[in-house]
């Protein structure tokens, strides 16, 4: 019943409409009467009642909720919009399983990192990012309860000489979550490496120990850290589109196993 209601309202459907309320208010009657042949209440019953008792959101945050996916659908980095120019390399062993973990650590990862640590092309110049981000919960006796979170990033460019170090900041907050603390020092690091690279920047390779929030880069959903998620990709989406030969490559970095650039800013 709901999505045969809502069937196309991304069309008509916006708060400073005209005829909006109308719409609203004869679909919010429709869902009532549902409501009430669904747990065969009385005419006179309130129709949020009904709707609390039969399970059914309210017409008009529904309604909010799909203008939201809706637009997080158009926000979306696409394959198809950048063929070949959004790449990931996530995959490797479990840390449980610890000889194939240090197998693929020393034999893949460091190989790969240290390559685009000291490799070199020319005129086209390659940035690596590496960001971290942590909450903290502090309780003490007779104390309110702290909360404290950290997020850092560091932006390195590819050389043959020792000075790569481009730029390194660390942001603080109070409440929030680890994921909120890991989308946010993405955010800025991929925003600064950007506005650094300038006109030469060609490759930008992210390195993180959060999979979910290098997933949620290209696939935005509707969680609480989604306004820094949107800005990463509004930055990223004018990066590919000055050029072909802009790309991006989001690589897992695993934590706590040695490597000096995560150590540095964790």
């Amino acid at each position: 019943m709901v999505p045969v209601i809502t069937y196309g309202m991304q069309l008509w459907w916006h708060s400073n409409l005209k005829n909006v309320k109308w719409h609203m208010a004869e679909s919010a009657n429709v869902q009532a009467k549902a409501a009430r042949w669904i747990i065969g209440g009385f005419r006179t019953t309130l129709t949020g009642a009904l709707n609390a008792l039969a399970g059914l959101p309210p017409i008009k945050g529904r309604s909010r909720h799909l203008m939201n996916k809706a637009a997080l659908r158009v926000h979306k980095l696409l394959d198809k919009e950048f063929p070949n120019r959004i790449k990931f390399c996530l995959l490797h062993p479990l840390k449980s399983k610890k000889k194939e973990f240090e197998n693929w650590y020393e034999k893949t990862f460091v190989p790969k990192l240290h390559s685009l640590m000291w490799g070199f092309e020319r005129k086209k110049v390659i940035y690596i990012v590496f960001t971290d981000g942590s909450a903290k919960k502090t309780v003490q006796t007779d104390k309110p309860t702290r909360y404290r979170s950290s997020s850092s990033y560091l932006v390195l460019k590819q050389s043959l000489e020792n000075n790569r170090h481009v730029k390194y900041a660390t942001l603080a907050s109070r409440k929030t979550t680890s994921y909120d603390a890991e989308v946010m020092a993405l955010a800025a690091g991929i925003k600064n490496a950007i506005r650094a690279g300038g006109t030469n920047l060609r490759k930008l390779h992210i390195f993180t120990d959060n999979q979910t929030a290098l997933r949620d880069i290209v696939k935005p959903g509707c969680y609480s850290g989604q306004m820094f998620t949107l800005s990463m990709i509004k930055d990223l989406r004018r990066f590919l589109c000055k050029s072909l030969e802009h790309s991006i490559t989001l690589h897992w970095c695993p934590a706590h196993v040695g490597v000096p650039q995560n150590k540095f800013i964790d």
